[in-house]
């Protein structure tokens, strides 16, 4: 899954918004992140400040899918209570 990266090495310059809303992504960015032409990408709002992130559909259902296998386990352990 992710890896944590220095924050230098997550800035990949700006683009401009053209008139029908579209941005290009740069190819850095592209290259960096395994984004290929066709690939679904989902456009998620920062909730604290005026900002988008995308991620590639994949990526969130790997994480999804690791996250439920870890809920299940979870369900499965049983609970140790602790005596004080």
């Amino acid at each position: 899954m992710g890896t944590n990266f220095p924050i230098e090495e997550c800035f990949f310059g700006t683009v401009r918004v053209g008139e029908r809303g579209q941005v290009v992504i740069p190819h850095e960015a592209r290259q960096a992140l395994g984004i290929m032409a066709g690939d679904q990408v989902m456009m998620v709002r920062d909730p604290k400040m005026k900002g988008l992130m995308l991620v590639k559909v994949d990526e969130l259902q790997e994480v999804i899918s690791h996250l439920t296998m870890i809920m299940e386990r979870a369900k499965a352990t049983p609970i140790v209570e602790v005596q004080e």
